[in-house]
């Protein structure tokens, strides 16, 4: 299965989910993967300067063209995720089938890693699982691991490894945005709740990865949890977290946990 996305801003001003720019960005994007179909075409975040009915559009004339064969959207709001559904109800157009939004035991209700890009904040935890419901859309959560917290691999008052991903500062024009991500994933209040996560898992005979993973794929209509990965070991324990059920004792006792 092959994902992709377009519609993130790639200039000042240039407009990300115009009729010609989608079908722009799908062709270069089909060149790239040296493949005929993209199964699922995301949007990757709402642009209020083009209406939704347009954007979709274009999108269905590249589901009968055969360029793809679905279409989802990410970082969007309940709101607009309704208006999709509709519009495209109305216009007798493609759907979008998934939504992929920030999601894990950490960002639950919280901002979006891309805040300063959205024209509204993203549908999240129990708003996103209603609106999927209601649209019957899968839901696809990335950030799953919160940057790593969520593995246990850093310690309060330790500096995060070398080549982690909070251990590795990028390039200078990010450097304020890591900070600022950096501080809130390591914040007491962080720490504070993964400790606790991590002593329930292992009370339950499992690892906070196992919970992490375990818990995001016992939500209703998830369809499958995007996690990074910089070696074939995690690939491989990413792959295999997922196998705990939660029962809804689990459930509430992580809701607890998390929800302050």
């Amino acid at each position: 299965m092959i994902a992709t996305k377009f519609g993130m801003p790639l200039a000042e001003g240039k407009p990300c989910a115009t009729p010609e720019y989608v079908r722009t960005a799908c062709d270069a994007s089909l060149q790239r993967l040296g493949t005929d179909r993209i199964d699922l075409y995301y949007q990757h975040i709402a642009d209020p300067t083009v209406p939704i009915q347009e954007t979709l559009g274009a999108l269905d004339e590249l589901v009968k063209a055969g360029k793809v064969l679905e279409i989802a959207c990410s970082n969007f709001a309940t709101a607009l995720i309704d208006d999709a559904t509709k519009a495209a109800a109305g216009a007798g157009t493609a759907r979008f089938v998934a939504v992929e939004n920030e999601l894990s035991l950490l960002r639950r209700e919280s901002t979006s890693a891309h805040a300063s890009t959205l024209a509204a904040p993203p549908a999240r935890g129990a708003e996103l699982i209603a609106a999927a419901e209601r649209n019957n859309m899968g839901v696809l959560p990335y950030f799953p691991l919160a940057s790593g917290m969520l593995t246990g691999k850093y310690r309060r008052g330790v500096e995060p490894p070398a080549g982690t991903r909070l251990g590795s500062p990028p390039e200078e024009r990010r450097a304020q945005m890591f900070k600022a991500h950096r501080d809130w994933v390591l914040s007491d209040k962080n720490f504070d709740i993964v400790e606790a996560l991590e002593a329930f898992a292992t009370e339950c005979g499992h690892t906070l990865l196992e919970l992490a993973m375990s818990w995001l794929a016992c939500l209703p209509k998830v369809a499958t949890v995007i996690a990074g990965a910089t070696s074939a070991a995690q690939v491989k324990a990413n792959a295999s977290a997922a196998g705990w059920v939660l029962t809804d004792a689990d459930m509430a006792e992580v809701n607890r946990i998390t929800l302050w």
